[in-house]
């Protein structure tokens, strides 16, 4: 989890410096920036384009992703036979997770206060 603490926090910064970089890029930057607007990937429906924001945010997005994907499958467990012990084992890794995001969320929030 300490990587991935440490990425939000450089991720606030680099959404910063790519806010600034975008309102007067250099023609370094804009080439820069052009490679990753440019750069797309295949999803099972079409091919779609990201931009670098896009591509920066999606492990700021994942812990709470994960957490609705655990929200979802503890319910369908709940009416599967041998649901008890896979709940069990659900519930626990959502607790942990919801410890970790906890912990995330509260860094980030002592980061913005200072």
């Amino acid at each position: 989890m300490r990587i991935y603490l440490d990425y939000v926090k450089g991720y606030e910064k680099s959404r910063s410096l790519l806010a600034v970089i975008r309102s007067k890029p250099t023609l370094h930057e804009q080439k820069f920036l052009s490679k990753f607007d440019c750069l797309g990937y295949l999803s099972a429906n079409a091919t779609q384009t990201l931009h670098l924001d896009s591509i920066l945010v999606m492990p700021v997005s994942r812990l709470p992703r994960y957490k609705l994907l655990l929200n979802e499958q503890i319910k369908v467990a709940r009416h599967l036979d041998g649901g008890p012990d896979n709940l069990e084992q659900l519930n626990k890794i959502h607790s942990g997770l919801s410890v970790h995001a906890e912990e995330i969320n509260e860094e980030v929030r002592k980061m913005n206060a200072a």
